[in-house]
């Protein structure tokens, strides 16, 4: 059987990385996605894309921290 304490850490931990995580793709994508619909960027090139695509990708490996840290619970 696990040691409680323990098991609340991890989850404590997993939740700070999946916070990180949603942050990082609201930031990241929904900025500059809501930017553009706005029609505040004049000129849409690959720094835009690479930011986007840098905080999508940001925030799927901090989620997939996240998990890994959850698969450590132990009953």
């Amino acid at each position: 059987m696990g040691d409680p304490a323990r098991n609340e850490r991890i989850k404590l931990r997993a939740t700070f990385y999946n916070n990180l995580s949603v942050a990082a793709i609201v930031a990241g994508a929904l900025g500059p996605t809501l930017a553009l619909y706005r029609g505040e960027f004049s000129n849409v090139g690959i720094p835009q894309f690479i930011g986007v695509i840098s905080a999508i990708g940001v925030g799927a490996i901090l989620r997939w921290t996240a998990e890994a840290h959850i698969n450590e619970i132990s009953d």
